[in-house]
């Protein structure tokens, strides 16, 4: 036979009885509860121990503690890697105006600096 459970959110579904006393997420809306059963817990109960539980979670004060030294040597890494795409970037860039400026010269159109000087004799 199946257990009810039922959510703070008003979502009630079925859990078999071996999951009792294990926690589960709420399919609407993501809430963890403690599936009753065994030791005599209710639904209602599940829902305050998830509440509590849920309130821990975000007031707790164990945070892993921060490695300054590896997150300064990622952050220099990452800026290196910016200075080195710009870089490339700029060669990419340069090497691309001169294919389009060999291209213009074969398709007669002449460099940028031809052009100006033609309309300066015109």
């Amino acid at each position: 036979m199946s257990v009810v459970v039922s959510c703070n959110c008003g979502k009630k579904f079925k859990a078999k009885p071996e999951m009792a006393g294990k926690k589960v997420r709420c399919p609407e809306c993501k809430t963890v509860l403690r599936i009753p059963g065994g030791d005599g817990d209710s639904a209602v109960g599940s829902v305050a121990t998830a509440k509590a539980e849920s309130r821990k979670a975000k007031t707790s004060p164990s945070k892993p503690a921060i490695d300054e030294e590896s997150v300064l040597l990622k952050y220099e890494a990452v800026q290196k890697r910016k200075q080195m795409d710009a870089e490339a970037e700029a060669v990419f860039k340069a090497e691309q105006q001169k294919i389009i400026e060999s291209y213009d010269q074969l398709a007669g159109k002449g460099s940028p600096a031809d052009l100006a000087k033609k309309k300066k004799k015109d």
